[in-house]
């Protein structure tokens, strides 16, 4: 059982999320008035990105009860990860990073301008991690990683759910704005996979 995978949990990640931002993405292509949403689109845009965490409060309380929530949180908010853990995260993100950026070269593309300095990656990961991101981190590294690894391993596993968790940011490049619209898709799938295996539980 507990290899199991709670598709409920992607199911009510994706709507969520993919509801949330057609808005912003109809908006965008006229298809709907801007009106006051083009004045809360971050707002809206952070409220979508909740999804991986409403899905796994919707998957525990169902499959395990409202005890099993509390839990789950306290685990995921203790940053008792390691030495060892701490430098994984920051070599492979970093390397990730570049990767997808300057990857699109090799194909003979002209490199994306990055939205940052190189010299504010590390600041920049630090920030998605404990404030821009994680939200998503409830879901996609500290609830559904762990179980992806028991039934597929960690290098497959990290693989499977990285594009996963590539697909589900895929309304992003059709917001302005956002940081996906200065990144080709296959270099920050790269990334996700890369950030996935640096979090393994």
């Amino acid at each position: 059982m507990e290899n199991r995978i709670p598709l409920r949990f992607f199911a009510v990640t994706f709507l969520w999320s993919w509801l949330i931002w057609a808005a912003l993405v109809f908006a965008g292509a006229g298809i709907i008035p801007h009106g006051f949403l083009s004045e809360i689109s971050l707002p809206v845009m952070l409220l979508g990105a909740f999804g991986p965490m409403v899905g796994t409060v919707v998957s525990l309380y169902s499959l395990e009860g409202k005890g099993a929530i509390k839990k789950h949180f306290k685990s995921y908010l203790s940053l008792n990860f390691g030495w060892k853990a701490w430098l994984a995260i920051f070599l492979v993100l970093t390397a990730a990073a570049f990767i997808a950026w300057i990857l699109p070269e090799f194909f003979g593309s002209d490199r994306l301008p990055a939205i940052l300095p190189v010299s504010f990656i590390i600041p920049y990961l630090l920030l998605m991690i404990f404030l821009g991101g994680g939200q998503e981190e409830v879901g996609w590294r500290a609830y559904i990683l762990p179980i992806f690894e028991r039934k597929f391993g960690l290098i497959i596993g990290s693989l499977i759910l990285g594009i996963i968790w590539a697909v589900w940011h895929i309304p992003l490049w059709f917001i302005s704005g956002t940081g996906q619209s200065y990144m080709n898709f296959l270099g920050f799938t790269l990334m996700c996979i890369g950030y996935h295996i640096s979090f393994h539980g």
